[in-house]
């Protein structure tokens, strides 16, 4: 796996530890452009997933870990669909996301997100943290000052 940095993700492997560091201004909202980088990385995190025993989450902006969705290229997707269907403006991108975070969740390494300032997980089912087999109540993450979560 070699060293990648995109717009929104960067990635590396050392030694055993596999590093994903987020750093899409203003506060890693997760929009297109961090779903095709995202996939880029799982593609190459399924090439040498057997090299590595650690996967590192964490982001190097002061803003905090992650926003969850861009809500403004959501709505933007939602109001391309037009009034009588807006779930089709934003089901593919949903569908992206939790597809890859599926995959993220089947990779056979200890994941840490390591949060070195607040996050707030105000969407109802954030993919950072919960993915179909809801990864947060199976493995252990690392949080650093203050967690809050706004999901019922």
């Amino acid at each position: 796996m070699e060293d990648s940095k995109g717009e929104t993700l960067s990635w590396r492997l050392r030694e055993e530890v596999i590093e994903l560091a987020l750093h899409r201004p203003p506060a890693n909202e997760m929009g297109l452009a961090m779903l095709v980088e995202l996939e880029r990385f799982v593609t190459e995190v399924e090439t040498v997933a057997d090299l590595a025993s650690v996967l590192i989450i964490h982001s190097v902006l002061k803003s905090g870990f992650s926003a969850g969705g861009d809500l403004h290229e959501l709505y933007a997707y939602a109001l391309e669909a037009g009034a009588t269907d807006r779930g089709s403006g934003i089901r593919p991108f949903l569908e992206l996301s939790h597809r890859l975070f599926a995959v993220i969740d089947t990779f056979p390494l200890v994941t840490i997100a390591a949060v070195l300032a607040c996050v707030l997980v105000a969407v109802l089912n954030s993919p950072w943290f919960a993915t179909s087999s809801s990864p947060i109540r199976r493995r252990g993450f690392a949080f650093r000052n203050c967690v809050s979560d706004s999901s019922p």
